[in-house]
């Protein structure tokens, strides 16, 4: 008969035993032996980072006869554990942070692992740790050991990412109705009266205070007697943090005094007249709503208003709706539990709409089958205009011209990858329609003899080597002139609306524009640990590319990644900027007379940095194909298949983009500077339109687009770029479909 400690045999409660157990610093193996032992599990792995505990471990599986049940291995953390078919992870007896920098040094927890987690030291750090890398706690006991009282807790990746309040911090979600639950937290709270104390001696008011204000909070748990408004707060507050609000939400204390004495409380989903009334009737001192009073501010308030009743009769009310949503056994977990759904699914979508779209009579819609049926699906009864779908092979000419004569649109918004470019444009040269994309092509084969010729030779007749650039489609001009039509190429952010602000900086700003800074910042956190926001071909192909700017003239080619810049950006803060290559910078030296210098630059962490290089350095952005288990494959083409979807990134990303340009030159005699520039909350784009911010910010800017030429605002036989039209009708448009610019008349430069 196998016997574990207390410690250890709440561990092996928590354990799933749905596939095989690894128990990381195992020590003797007395942990895996009892699962096995007692039919929890039928496999299992038992490792360490020394010999030693392994010699004792083999005695341990020797003594019982499971040899055959439980493998040894020597291991740093998880870094030699197969991971198939792991469907628990024990990691017990060890300190906070090295459990946290055992679990984040392994990617495939990610994948639906279990697990058990028993600090001996810094619980408090775990916790937090947890919550603040995608992590959910699903349970946590203490329990006590000896003189000692420890705690174990069972979490899970579910990939949202928040900050928990400093009470959960501290004392976890531990049931107090146990003896060990209770004076775990009597501990804690002696630590946190003993640090308040020490504080106080020391000078620090303000931090002692902080800590005496934490142990109330605790108390108030602890006790389960709440008499005050604030009290009811701190409690909430300690399991659905008020500070885990979005930004557009309303959370918080909404109406009335802490201070108020409470006897009768109120709970509500949405605090209406009805429920107003009837708190009052009942004397109710406080509601506890999911939603907010109010979302949006009103210009005036009348006396029939939920908000003025409730302030009339003084009733406080407190909402924690996008808290409580985040908090583990909130609203979204109790409802996905009841109809028996998993998180991951997404069953819970929050939706919204800020803008009114352009009523385009009837749109066709040429994808991915998938994705096209599903889009239309979505959109089905949201709007007037009639949806269609088809499959095309976009590399076949003769496809799209059939396709096209099928529907006879006014225009084709070719929003595929610019591998298709010539293709669609050749199709709608057939059949007689106006064309629009939002990115110059670029080859899919950059190894194919006829256009590497062509390539090379642009490269040493104009001096930069990126596989991207305009002149393929320029050479349509003619032919769109002759044919009547009009062909828009790169109607997205960048290019796009930055060639819309340098078109607007030169009308209305500048005589003389001297140089030209494109900076695009995404100030947005996905939570993986290496992600692309769009197509991952064309994102890697143009950040590993060589950089280049315009200079007097001529083009400037560094290597890549080799210029670094930091810049405050607004509502974003201080970020690391780098100079790429980027295609309206081609365009922009041809149409802005005179312009001395155009750069361009994006934002990257040095996490993506280093990922993006050590892929490269392997040779997984390779377009070159090989062979595979007699397969070819094209490395980077492989590479996308094994990166997130930039399309399920949408619910994930928290932040907000920042895109503009900043000027120097000249108006009226005198030099000046000028930053136009746009700022974008990726949260605020999902809960529109189900995507993040740079989804948004092509979409946009392409609808837009279409706008000015279906009105006739943007038409003229030819092939042009965004900066070649007016401007101003455009950016307007922006302003009313969810881009609104800014500006600054004293921007800090760019060195």
């Amino acid at each position: 008969m196998i016997t574990i400690d207390n410690r250890l045999k709440v561990c092996a409660d928590m354990v799933s035993g749905n596939g095989i157990v690894c128990d990381v610093g195992t020590d003797h193996a007395y942990l895996p032996a009892y699962l096995i032992e007692n039919n929890i599990c039928d496999y299992a792995i038992a490792s360490d980072i020394n010999e030693g505990p392994l010699k004792f471990a083999k005695q341990t599986i020797i003594k019982y006869h499971i040899e055959d049940k439980i493998r040894l291995l020597k291991s740093d953390g998880l870094k030699n554990i197969p991971s198939e078919n792991v469907s628990d992870v024990v990691i017990a007896g060890m300190g906070g942070e090295t459990i946290a920098e055992i679990i984040s040094a392994t990617q495939w927890l990610k994948s639906g692992v279990n697990l058990v987690l028993q600090p001996m030291t810094r619980a408090g750090y775990l916790r937090k740790w947890l919550y603040n890398n995608g992590f959910e706690i699903a349970e946590e006991k203490a329990v006590i050991q000896d003189r000692f009282i420890y705690t174990a807790i069972r979490a899970f990746y579910s990939g949202y990412k928040f900050n928990i309040g400093k009470v959960t911090e501290i004392a976890g979600r531990i049931n107090i109705e146990t003896d060990a639950g209770m004076k775990y937290c009597q501990n804690q709270l002696s630590k946190i009266n003993n640090i308040a104390m020490g504080l106080s001696k020391a000078g620090k008011t303000e931090d002692s205070q902080e800590y005496q204000r934490i142990a109330e909070r605790l108390t108030i748990m602890m006790e389960g007697k709440m008499n005050l408004v604030s009290e009811i707060y701190t409690y909430i507050d300690s399991f659905a943090p008020i500070s885990t609000q979005e930004k557009w939400d309303n959370s918080g204390l909404l109406t009335g005094s802490m201070n108020k004495k409470v006897s009768k409380v109120l709970v509500t989903l949405d605090i209406t007249n009805e429920v107003a009334d009837e708190a009052a009737e009942i004397g109710a001192e406080l509601i506890i709503a999911h939603h907010p009073v109010i979302f949006k501010p009103l210009y005036s308030l009348s006396e029939n208003e939920p908000s003025c009743k409730l302030l009339k009769s003084g009733i406080s009310a407190i909402c924690v709706h996008t808290p409580y949503d985040v908090a583990e056994g909130g609203m979204s977990d109790i409802l996905m539990n009841l109809v028996g759904f998993e998180k991951s699914e997404g069953i819970l979508e929050i939706t919204g709409q800020r803008n009114k779209s352009y009523g385009f009579g009837t749109i066709g819609v040429a994808s991915q089958e998938y994705m096209a049926d599903a889009l239309a699906e979505k959109l089905k009864g949201k709007t007037k205009t009639v949806l269609t779908t088809a499959k095309v092979d976009a590399d076949d000419v003769d496809q799209l011209i059939e396709l096209i004569n099928d529907y006879k649109p006014d225009l084709v918004m070719n929003i595929a990858l610019p591998y298709q470019d010539l293709t669609i444009m050749d199709a709608c040269l057939a059949c007689g329609v106006n064309y629009m994309d939002t990115a110059n092509y670029e080859p899919e084969d950059t190894d194919d003899p006829k256009w590497r010729a062509i390539y090379e030779k642009r490269c040493k007749e104009e001096g930069f080597s990126a596989y991207f650039d305009y002149s393929w489609q320029w050479a349509y001009r003619k032919k769109f002139e002759d044919a009547g039509l009009t062909a828009l190429l790169g109607c997205g952010f960048d290019p796009g609306v930055t060639q819309a602000y340098c078109a607007y900086a030169l009308k209305h700003e500048f005589d003389q524009i001297n140089t030209i800074d494109i900076l695009d910042c995404n100030g947005g956190d996905h939570g993986y640990a290496f992600a692309t926001n769009f197509n991952p071909e064309i994102n890697l192909r143009e950040v590993s590319a060589p950089g280049s700017y315009w200079e007097n003239g001529h083009w400037v080619e560094i290597p890549p990644m080799d210029i670094k810049r930091e810049y405050n950006f607004d509502q974003v803060g201080d970020k690391d900027m780098y100079l790429l290559h980027h295609e309206e910078i081609e365009s922009l030296a041809k149409t802005i007379p005179g312009v001395k210098r155009i750069r361009f630059f994006m934002t990257f962490g040095q996490s993506y940095l280093d990922h993006m290089r050590c892929l490269e350095d392997v040779g997984m952005l390779s377009t070159t194909p090989i062979q595979y288990n007699g397969q070819e494959i094209v490395p980077i083409q492989f590479l996308k298949e094994l990166l997130p979807d930039p399309a399920s990134l949408g619910p994930r990303t928290k932040g907000k983009t920042n895109i503009g340009c900043i000027f120097t030159g000249v108006k009226d005699g005198k030099e000046k500077t000028y930053y136009i520039y746009n700022v974008c909350d990726h949260q605020e784009c999902y809960h529109e339109v189900g995507s993040q911010a740079i989804s948004y910010t092509t979409g946009v800017p392409a609808m837009c687009g279409a706008l000015m030429m279906l009105t006739g605002k943007w038409i003229r036989p030819g092939v042009y770029t965004v900066e070649e039209f007016d401007p101003d009708p455009f950016l307007d448009a922006l302003d009313r479909y969810g881009l609104p610019r800014s500006e600054n008349h004293d921007p800090k430069l760019v060195d």
